[in-house]
């Protein structure tokens, strides 16, 4: 399901003059609705992208290291999985 709504923390622009960004995001939460993590003192509610990138890092690393797809293809596959169909 496709929402369209975005969050109040976006992101836009130039990384380098080859890449645009966002490449690959995901849903961090908002001051609203905060998402669970876990931290030194236990459970802690947090918002924002910092927190998203490492939701995206596991995935990528599980398709990378467990299923041994190669890089491209792992990436190719996340942002499929992204995209409103």
């Amino acid at each position: 399901m496709c929402l369209n709504i975005f969050d109040n923390v976006i992101r836009r622009g130039y990384v380098l003059d080859f890449f645009h960004k966002p490449d690959i995001a995901s849903y961090g939460g908002d001051y609203n609705e905060r998402i669970n993590t876990y931290g030194g003192n236990g459970l802690a509610q947090v918002y924002g992208t910092s927190f998203a990138s490492a939701w995206i890092a596991r995935k990528l690393c599980f398709l990378i290291d467990v299923m041994k797809f190669p890089i491209e293809i792992a990436k190719a596959l996340i942002i499929d999985s992204a995209a409103c169909h």
